[in-house]
């Protein structure tokens, strides 16, 4: 894509999806790296929209609310670090319910500030909130191409319809999007897919040696026929797509690659 797509991420929303669908099953000490959203997203710029937690909880002495704000300030700082992508902050209410206040009308008043100065061919926004269609309506017929990415799990088939483009979130992108040292081995962390297409039987079944502690059974609405072995100590998970195409995932932990399994395609029936 060109330079002139522009990106907006939803903080809370893209750190909810997080919080519910990859850390139940990989834990909370993984970091989002940003700059592989922008890629995969096709943009050079972005914004990132949240608020910075600053004021003190019920019972919170004056040490832990100076820490818990400082950490957050370096997690802001670290993000607004990466090139071409820029933090844009709301502010938090005090009281007994504590919001967000601001964050999703600046995302607004900017994407439609882009939209009308032409700054922009193509709008990205990363949020499944339903409060954004109407600005997504209104950059579209600004002339300004707009694609939404979500996790259909949680956001809004309304705002994605909205859009030109839609783009659903899946486990296996969360994963890509998780930032590791450059050479270490992503395999060690996440489950890998291999791909195979125009194959005549299920791949799990030429493998060599012979899978053990063989599987089999069906999994989401479309029932899917599924197989599990483990060769090696490596659990292997075949997924048949169609006819004659197949995805093939391996991981050494199977009780974690199940777990992703059942958030990529659905529940499994043995």
């Amino acid at each position: 894509m060109s330079n002139d797509t522009y990106l907006f991420i939803d903080g809370g929303y893209l750190q909810a999806v997080y919080r519910n669908q990859f850390n139940p099953i990989f834990g909370e000490e993984y970091f989002v790296d940003y700059k592989s959203v922008m890629e995969t997203l096709g943009s050079q710029r972005a914004f990132f929209y949240d608020c910075l937690d600053n004021v003190p909880k019920t019972g919170e002495n004056d040490t832990a609310f100076k820490a818990r704000v400082n950490q957050q300030r370096k997690f802001f700082d670290a993000i607004d670090k990466v090139e071409g992508l820029h933090v844009r902050y709301g502010y938090l209410s005090s009281g007994k319910k504590r919001q967000q206040k601001e964050v999703d009308v600046l995302l607004a008043v900017d994407m439609l500030t882009h939209a009308f100065y032409k700054n922009m061919v193509q709008a990205v926004l990363l949020s499944g909130d339903r409060d954004f269609k109407p600005v997504v309506e209104s950059i579209v017929q600004l002339g300004t191409r707009v694609r939404v990415a979500y996790d259909p799990r949680t956001g809004s088939r309304e705002l994605a319809r909205a859009a030109d483009y839609e783009m659903e979130i899946d486990i296996t992108t969360l994963c890509s999007w998780i930032k590791l040292d450059k050479y270490e081995d992503r395999g060690k962390h996440f489950p890998h897919v291999s791909a195979y297409q125009d194959f005549h039987e299920n791949p799990l079944n030429t493998m060599s040696p012979s899978p053990t502690c063989m599987r089999t059974g069906v999994i989401g609405q479309a029932s899917q026929a599924l197989s599990l072995g483990n060769i090696n100590n490596v659990w292997y998970v075949s997924v048949q797509l169609n006819l004659r195409d197949y995805n093939l995932y391996h991981f050494h932990d199977q009780k974690k690659l199940l777990a992703y399994f059942r958030k990529q395609y659905g529940e499994i029936v043995w």
